[in-house]
């Protein structure tokens, strides 16, 4: 079979990623405008924003509860259905992150969420799924970097010794010499959806310049209970998903 000739659901597994176009609509524009008041630090009531990583600021104590818009594009534009048809598997939300950006050196280098290291499994097993949205702030740039296909290449005898930094070794590196890059742009309306055990990496920003993304994390129920559950964070989230998914269920 040629490669051109594959389904989307057989694409995803080679690739591990998909870029997908969210439906120009209300919720869009209410997603958008939140994101662009958070990024000039104009903040609702009760919100703010803290430093996670070198030149980042994630929203607090929550993003799913500052928009509604925030979780209702996820269904007026049949994500749940569309991970289902990528990956194969009913996942449930675990994780809503809402990340500022004005750092010139790149904040998360490559790197893959989930790995081995010292015989533990570092991060859900198998690997989650991400689906991240970047508006433009000015013109589209480069946002996210991933290897494509790489999350089909994983080792399960690293040592720490291995590792030139976290989720990243020396045979990561030698993976990416040989592998494709590609490139996630900031747009009007364009998501990436990808397999979290793949090699990506953010893209620095440029001087003067600042971005905003919200992230989207799924996993299998099972890995939910076990990895998620017990934090208030994530079961609140996890309870708003599943009771408006299962609405939607009971309509269609």
């Amino acid at each position: 079979m040629n490669i051109s000739d594959l389904s989307p659901y057989q694409q995803y597994y080679l690739d591990g990623f998909y870029e997908g176009e969210f439906n120009i609509n209300k919720d869009l524009d209410d997603l958008k405008s939140s994101l662009y008041s958070i990024l000039e630090e104009d903040l609702k009531d009760g919100f703010h924003l803290d430093q996670k990583y070198p030149g980042t600021k994630d929203l607090r104590p929550n993003a799913y509860s500052y928009s509604k818009s925030f979780i209702n594009i996820l269904f007026s534009n049949n994500i749940p259905e569309l991970i289902k048809s990528l990956t194969g598997k009913n996942l449930t939300l675990s994780h809503l992150q809402v990340r500022t950006s004005s750092f010139k050196k790149s904040y998360m280098p490559w790197h893959r969420d989930s790995f081995v290291k010292d015989h533990e499994y570092i991060g859900p097993c198998p690997p989650g799924h991400k689906i991240i949205f970047y508006p433009m702030v000015g013109p589209g740039r480069p946002k996210l970097c991933v290897g494509k296909g790489s999350q089909l290449c994983t080792f399960r005898n690293q040592l720490s010794k291995h590792f030139i930094q976290d989720g990243c070794t020396n045979m990561d590196q030698q993976i990416m010499n040989g592998t494709e890059k590609k490139f996630y742009y900031s747009s009007f309306n364009r998501f990436i959806l990808f397999n979290t055990g793949m090699l990506h990496s953010a893209v620095p920003e440029i001087e003067n310049e600042k971005s905003i993304r919200i992230i989207y994390s799924f996993v299998e129920e099972f890995q939910f209970e076990e990895l998620y559950s017990k934090k208030k964070l994530h079961s609140d989230l996890s309870d708003i998903y599943k009771t408006i998914k299962e609405k939607n269920d009971r309509v269609i």
